[in-house]
C-alpha cells in the first residue's frame, strides 16, 4: 500500500463519483480506477459500491476513509515541518530534561527563548540518563542536561553549571539547627545511598566525598530518585547527600545543610548533543542556555 492509494481513495470517496475524482487529482479516470483496485486487491475487500448510477462507500470504505484522512492529516503535516525547518521559518526542539534541568535551566531559558525566537516550538521530556543518551542517539530528542563528566563520543558536551552537595537531613534532628555539618557528625546517623540505577556521576561523587572525608558511611536503604531520597528522610530512615537545587522541592519536615569540607563537594551539570549537529533551532538554543549560565 502507498500513499497514491490512498490519496485516489480518499478522492473518490469525498466526490463519490470517478470522473470528478480523476478531474481533482489531474489524472485519467482509468489509472484512477486501477489504483483504488489495487487497493481493494490488497486489503481483501470491496470499498465501493459501483453501479451505472450511483458510487457508494461499503461499511469497509467508511471506516478505512477516516484512518485515511488522518494518515494524509499527518502526512502533509510532516511536510510541512520539514519545509519549514529547511528554510528556517520554523522548528521544533525536543529537550531531554533531569529534575535540576526542570528546576533551575527550564524556568530560566523558556521566558528567552519565546521572546527571541517564537517560531521555535520546544518540547520538554523527563526522562532518565540512560534514555535521554537514546533518545540523542535516535533522534528522539535533540538536547540533554545531564550530569557528567561523560565519556560519550559520538556526543558534544558543554558544562552548564556546578552544583554543591549538600546533607538533606530529618527537621527534628539535632544537627539541623547547624550552619553547617562535616561529614563525621553523621557517621552515627544511617545514611540513604544512592542506588546504582541513579546516574553514575551521583554515585561516584558520593564515593569520592568519603574518600575526601576519610570515612566510610553506613548506607541503611538506597534510593534511585532525588523524590525517593527525600521521602526517605523525611520518614526519618537517614540522611542524605544531595545536590544543592534540592531546597527548592524539599517537602516539609526536612532540612538541608551546607557540609564543612574544603573544597566543597560539586557536580557538573552539563549539555548534551550529537557531534555536528546543525540544526539552527539548536544553536540558537544553546547560545541562550550559555548566556543564562556563562557565570556557573
Amino acid at each position: 500500500m502507498e500513499l497514491r492509494h490512498l490519496r485516489y481513495f480518499a478522492a473518490v470517496a469525498e466526490e463519490l463519483n470517478f470522473t470528478r475524482a480523476a478531474n481533482r487529482l489531474h489524472t485519467a479516470q482509468p489509472s484512477l480506477s486501477q489504483q483504488v483496485r489495487q487497493l481493494e486487491d490488497e486489503i481483501g475487500t470491496s470499498l465501493f459500491e459501483r453501479d451505472t448510477r450511483k458510487v457508494q462507500l461499503t461499511p469497509a470504505g467508511r471506516a478505512l476513509l477516516k484512518e485515511t484522512r488522518e494518515i494524509l492529516r499527518r502526512t502533509d503535516h510532516l511536510v510541512e515541518i520539514a519545509s519549514s525547518a529547511a528554510t528556517g521559518k520554523a522548528s521544533e526542539l525536543s529537550i531531554g530534561v533531569s529534575p535540576l534541568a526542570e528546576v533551575k535551566i527550564v524556568p530560566k531559558i523558556v521566558p528567552i527563548m519565546r521572546e527571541r525566537y517564537p517560531r521555535i516550538s520546544l518540547m520538554f521530556h523527563s526522562i532518565a540518563t540512560g534514555e535521554q543518551l537514546t533518545g540523542l542517539r535516535d533522534y528522539s530528542i535533540d538536547i540533554a542536561f545531564l550530569w557528567g563528566p561523560l565519556n560519550e563520543p559520538d556526543l558534544a558536551t558543554e558544562k552548564v553549571l556546578r552544583e554543591e552537595i549538600v546533607a538533606v537531613l530529618p527537621a527534628h534532628h539535632g544537627l539541623a539547627k547547624m550552619r553547617r555539618v562535616s561529614i563525621p557528625m553523621l557517621s552515627d546517623m544511617p545514611c540513604i545511598g544512592v542506588s546504582r540505577k541513579a546516574p553514575p556521576p551521583l554515585r561516584d561523587a558520593l564515593v569520592a566525598l568519603c574518600q575526601q572525608a576519610g570515612i566510610r558511611m553506613r548506607w541503611s536503604h538506597e534510593a534511585d530518585s532525588v523524590s525517593g531520597h527525600l521521602n526517605m528522610v523525611a520518614a526519618g530512615l537517614g540522611y542524605a547527600l544531595l545536590p544543592e537545587y534540592v531546597k527548592s522541592i524539599m517537602p516539609r519536615g526536612v532540612v538541608a545543610k551546607t557540609l564543612h569540607l574544603d573544597p566543597p563537594p560539586c557536580l557538573n551539570l552539563y549539555s548534551v548533543c550529537r557531534n555536528g549537529d546543525t540544526l539552527p533551532a539548536l544553536s540558537e538554543f544553546r547560545n541562550v542556555v550559555r548566556e543564562c549560565f556563562a557565570k556557573n
